[in-house]
């Protein structure tokens, strides 16, 4: 006897929330500093305290949120030096990733990647930051994802959280979206040529440069200050 079995949602709801709260922080929903009233959170998703719990102790282990003893869970600040590190780290590990890449690169990808690119270029003259974001990260993690090397592709995915956070705080800051998209066009002549070494040296001068102006411009300490929800509201999606 056959029976029908209802399809299985790819994620739990623990998995959603995590997803939501997640961007909420990284895009400035939640202000560094600011508490999250687990009530008034659960609320706004529309569901119970356990999916947001498991929510927050993952995004502690992402060093997005830190909870404090007997005064609730905070968003956290970037650090500084923290960041530079990150930077650091990052210019050896994408260099070593691009070198890896380039020969198994076809020209399918160099044309997709090209695409991204342009497709940046246009966020970047609409003043679209999220987009040019989404574009610029994804660009980042092809040459992570073509490098065939699967340590570099998992040390890679544990800093990814907080790469995309830096991210976020530069584009944001930066007075020119356009210049930022433009940066990323040698890469493309480079690739074609077959220079893996001239298109990693590429990449760690442009990550280097990307820490300079962001050590450059980074704001002066403030005051911590908590603070509560936003007034809008923001919207828990749920897989059919």
């Amino acid at each position: 006897m056959s029976k029908s079995l209802d399809a299985i949602s790819q994620k739990t709801l623990e998995a959603i929330v995590l997803d939501r709260l997640r961007e909420a922080i990284l895009g400035g929903y939640f202000e560094p500093e600011s508490q999250l009233n687990q009530v008034l959170v659960a609320q706004q998703f529309g569901v119970s305290r356990g999916p947001l719990r498991t929510a927050l102790s993952r995004l502690e282990e992402e060093g997005l949120v830190v909870n404090i003893p007997h005064r609730g869970t905070f968003v956290t600040r970037l650090d500084r030096k923290k960041v530079h590190d990150l930077y650091d780290v990052r210019a050896v590990l994408e260099a070593h990733a691009v070198r890896l890449a380039t020969p198994y690169c076809t020209e399918n990808d160099l044309v997709n990647l090209e695409h991204t690119i342009h497709q940046m270029q246009e966020a970047a003259a609409k003043g679209d930051t999220n987009e040019v974001i989404r574009l610029d990260f994804a660009i980042h993690q092809f040459f992570v994802e073509r490098s065939a090397n699967q340590t570099l592709r998992q040390v890679w995915s544990t800093l990814k959280v907080q790469m995309r956070r830096a991210l976020t705080f530069r584009h944001r800051s930066y007075p020119d979206l356009q210049e930022i998209a433009d940066s990323h066009l040698p890469f493309i002549g480079l690739l074609r040529a077959g220079d893996a070494d001239g298109a990693a040296r590429i990449m760690e001068s442009h990550i280097r440069e990307a820490c300079e102006d962001l050590m450059e411009r980074w704001p002066a300490e403030k005051e911590p200050q908590e603070t509560h929800l936003q007034p809008s509201p923001i919207v828990l999606e749920r897989n059919p």
